[in-house]
């Protein structure tokens, strides 16, 4: 089973006075579904569904961290500092300073 947390706002009119703006109201309410029916790509989505005293836990997998670890296999991240310039420091101080 997985649940699903549905948070939106309803409108509510005041029947008694019609004349008083119309208020929203946040409602939050949670539908449980069969896990069965939902797609492969959601099902993997969803790490754990558990009880808790406040009610149902849906807790999903992390996709922070795998995108962090492919970004840096590939180099995209570099936690070191790259020279790609290097030269000779003999070659440096034989050059005429230019006084």
């Amino acid at each position: 089973m997985l649940a699903f947390a549905l948070v939106f706002y309803e409108e509510f009119e005041d029947a008694d006075n019609p004349d008083q703006p119309v208020r929203q109201v946040l409602q939050s309410r949670v539908l449980v579904i069969d896990s069965a029916t939902l797609p492969p790509e959601a099902r993997l989505a969803v790490a754990e569904v558990s009880q808790t005293a406040n009610g149902l836990r849906v807790k999903m997998h992390d996709k922070h961290g795998p995108l962090v670890s492919i970004g840096k296999h590939l180099g995209m991240f570099v936690d070191r500092v790259q020279i790609h310039e290097r030269k000779q420091i003999s070659a440096l101080l034989e050059q005429p300073s230019g006084r």
